[in-house]
């Protein structure tokens, strides 16, 4: 009879480890699965935010353009503070000489810092770009027009 009793005993940790055996090995091969998912998804995030600043960038544009040199120009872009649970920042690139068609050409680089990643978009201007600073906090820009120096510019600020 106390076979009996030892033979639970060594069936459940049996099931126990085999338990254990199958919980690891589905962590283990699924976790770069998710790191992955985690990646494109906020990679992504960052390529639609850096859509939305080139589409407002090009809306205060057209309105300067359009309002002359009397009008007021002041666009608000308001924009996650976190994607992904990360802080991300923005630069505004000069490709100007770069590129041999007419106009101001700028790279819009979004940065996460976790998952560290990096998305650029492209966007074409009539007024010259000035952030300020270089390099913007994700959360609510302000792209205002600005006359300095004779010259008609686009500023684009952290709110």
């Amino acid at each position: 009879m106390t076979d009996r009793g030892v033979s639970s005993v060594v069936s459940y940790v049996l099931v126990l480890g085999i338990v254990a055996l199958l919980t690891s090995t589905l962590v283990v091969g699924f976790a770069p699965f998710v790191t992955n998912q985690q990646h494109e998804t906020v990679h992504a995030t960052l390529q639609v935010l850096g859509n939305d600043i080139a589409g407002d960038i090009q809306s205060a544009d057209r309105l300067v353009t359009e309002a002359g040199d009397d009008g007021t120009v002041e666009l608000r872009s308001r924009l996650p503070d976190r994607v992904g649970g990360s802080t991300y920042e923005i630069e505004v690139l000069n490709r100007t000489g770069e590129i041999e068609h007419a106009g101001y050409h700028y790279d819009i680089e979004l940065r996460s810092t976790e998952p560290e990643t990096t998305a650029t978009v492209r966007v074409r201007t009539n007024q010259p770009l000035k952030g300020e600073p270089t390099v913007l906090e994700g959360g609510t820009l302000k792209i205002e027009r600005s006359h300095g120096g004779g010259e008609t510019k686009l500023v684009i600020q952290n709110v």
